[in-house]
């Protein structure tokens, strides 16, 4: 599996580009999740929006710091791209712009972790981002067999836990945290002694692929590779 993750991502053909198709439970298509591979790293208004909406949405990360393009490219070519345990998608509504992502981590043979979900302009149908993550995992479901899906989330991010709640997942474990900053860094840390306490926890959440298939049956249909 790993091999084909660096294989998928080293392409720098934009025409060859690893594209999921995201529909709705009718079959209409109303986006498209498109792997960031070399090509795609290598686009600067890429690299700007992904620094612009890691800086919006920056409460909503364990590792928190000054987003420049800088830091983005070298995340890119380090992380996304080096990592065999790692996928990041663009998110583009049907006829639109890309208007935010959805990754994978921590992949192996029998389960991968969704991280990195963001929805940061308008466009597209109201429920895309949802479509969208049902449309990652019949993939991972489906054509990577994994039996099992996982993420982390803050307690207190209402819409991600409601949004994620709504796919199927379930908490699993509730981790305490506590914060630790610099002037250049914020950091939380998981059940550790040290640090600041804070009000609100961290969300292990779970779902297996029997549920997920219980709960959106129509995706065997739109989704052919999900059995």
């Amino acid at each position: 599996m790993h091999e084909r993750v660096l294989a998928w991502k080293a392409n720098q053909d934009p025409a060859a580009r690893l594209v999921l198709a995201v529909a709705d439970a009718a079959g209409k298509r109303v986006g498209t999740l498109e792997l960031m591979d070399r090509a795609m790293a290598a686009e600067p208004e890429v690299v700007r929006d992904i620094t612009e909406w890691r800086a919006q949405n920056m409460a909503c990360f364990l590792t928190q710091f000054q987003a420049t393009s800088e830091r983005t490219a070298a995340w890119l070519e380090r992380v996304v791209l080096g990592s065999p345990e790692r996928l990041l998608f663009m998110l583009r509504p049907d006829g639109g712009e890309i208007c935010g992502h959805v990754g994978i981590c921590r992949l192996d043979a029998t389960s991968g972790e969704v991280d990195n979900v963001m929805r940061a302009r308008r466009g597209g149908e109201p429920r895309l981002m949802f479509h969208a993550e049902l449309a990652l995992l019949s993939w991972m479901f489906g054509t990577l067999g994994l039996g099992e899906s996982g993420l982390h989330v803050f307690s207190n991010n209402a819409p991600s836990v409601k949004l994620h709640e709504a796919v199927g997942y379930r908490v699993t474990r509730d981790i305490p945290i506590s914060r630790r900053s610099t002037p250049e860094l914020t950091e939380y840390l998981l059940d550790s002694d040290a640090g600041e306490p804070v009000d609100f926890s961290y969300f292990e959440m779970g779902l297996p692929r029997a549920r997920f298939l219980d709960l959106h049956p129509w995706v065997r249909t739109v989704y052919p590779w999900t059995r």
